[in-house]
C-alpha cells in the first residue's frame, strides 16, 4: 500500500486540500482483543487531519478549533 499512498501524496495539491487519514487497527477478534493491549488499541484508532495552507488562510479558525478539541496535540 505504501506506493499507492506515496503516489497519491505526490500528485495531490496539498496546499488546497483537507485530508482525513484514519485506521481502525484491523481485525481485533480472538484472544489478543481480550488482553490489556488489545483493549487499549481497540479504543485508540488512528486519525490524522491535514489542512493545507490555502484552506487554513481562508478558514483561519479551523486548525485552532481542531487542536483545541483534540485529546492529544502534537
Amino acid at each position: 500500500m505504501d506506493k499507492y499512498y506515496l503516489n497519491f501524496f505526490e500528485t495531490v495539491d496539498l496546499k488546497n486540500s483537507i485530508i482525513f487519514f484514519l485506521s481502525d487497527h484491523g481485525s481485533r477478534n480472538g484472544k489478543f482483543r481480550q488482553t490489556f493491549i488489545g483493549w487499549y488499541e481497540d479504543k485508540l484508532p488512528m486519525l490524522w487531519i491535514y489542512i493545507g495552507d490555502e484552506v487554513q488562510e481562508t478558514n483561519p479558525d479551523w486548525l485552532p478549533n481542531l487542536q483545541k478539541n483534540a485529546r492529544y496535540n502534537t
